[in-house]
């Protein structure tokens, strides 16, 4: 059992160990990382990062104090790290945006419109034939491995890939009319995994 009094070179010496520290605490960990950059997700990314991190250094880690302190601070500094970098990120999206021609900010306007069509006709589909698939295109998995893993024949997820793609195609008719947009739709059809995973970030 971890203590917070001990040292975390002690508490993880073993994946027991790690495990009794992951559960004590992570929970309230992003919760406290949740107010600071207010996005769940973000803060949970930012906490399991932390945890692989302190994983990594098992053994090296020497720390004064509590363990609770330690990670409260490390998940401090590790949020404010983030926060600098969204802006960083914010600012140059910016400075792209305005630094471009009138035709280069259009067609930026319209890539993210498309981008957000496709994640939003993505979202409509039923539930098993939007995870069908996101396991095919986002994840690249055969259809037969994602027939194992759902215990669904491979007709079956055959089938609802084809319902998934008729209906996005559908969806997405009227966004195929410029050079560009069609370009797009046509690699994420027939290639998937890259182009599409790039679209649903």
């Amino acid at each position: 059992m971890c203590s917070d009094q001990a040292s975390l070179s002690t508490t993880i010496s073993n994946k027991q160990e790690f495990e009794s520290l992951f559960r004590a605490h992570y929970a309230p960990l992003v919760g406290y990382a949740s107010k600071l950059l207010g996005d769940a997700d973000s803060a949970a990314d930012v906490v399991q990062q932390l945890f692989v991190n302190i994983w990594d250094k098992q053994g090296s880690l020497e720390i004064e104090g509590s363990t609770k302190s330690y990670l409260l601070r490390s998940t401090h500094n590790a949020c404010l790290n983030a926060i600098k970098h969204e802006k960083v990120k914010a600012e140059h999206s910016a400075q792209s945006l305005f630094g471009a021609s009138e035709t280069e900010q259009r067609d930026l306007l319209e890539e993210e419109e498309f981008n957000l069509k496709v994640r939003t006709a993505v979202q409509s589909l039923p539930t098993q034939c939007r995870k069908i698939f996101l396991m095919s295109r986002l994840q690249g998995k055969k259809y037969q491995q994602i027939a194992d893993e759902l215990s669904l024949s491979v007709k079956t997820v055959e089938n609802q890939m084809g319902k998934a793609l008729r209906t996005l195609r559908d969806e997405l008719r009227e966004e195929q009319k410029t050079t560009m947009r069609l370009v797009k739709s046509i690699l994420w059809f027939l290639i998937g995994v890259n182009v599409f995973s790039i679209v649903m970030k």
